[in-house]
């Protein structure tokens, strides 16, 4: 699957992936995930080594 979003919109995610130190393609598949309601699916992004919880990401439906 291949897509191009907005400029503005690409630099979003690019830096927003950079910030969490995961993949553009993990960080997008994990946004999309949880948008569909299907987080099961979502891929594990890096977690937080002082609680080891999940990395926090914006919601993509509630900016």
């Amino acid at each position: 699957m291949a897509f191009r979003p907005h400029a503005r919109v690409g630099e979003v995610l690019e830096a927003r992936s950079t910030a969490l130190d995961v993949s553009r393609s993990d960080y997008i598949e994990y946004l999309v995930a949880h948008a569909l309601g299907m987080g099961e699916y979502a891929p594990e992004l890096s977690t937080d080594e002082d609680n080891g919880q999940e990395a926090l990401l914006p919601d993509p439906l509630h900016p």
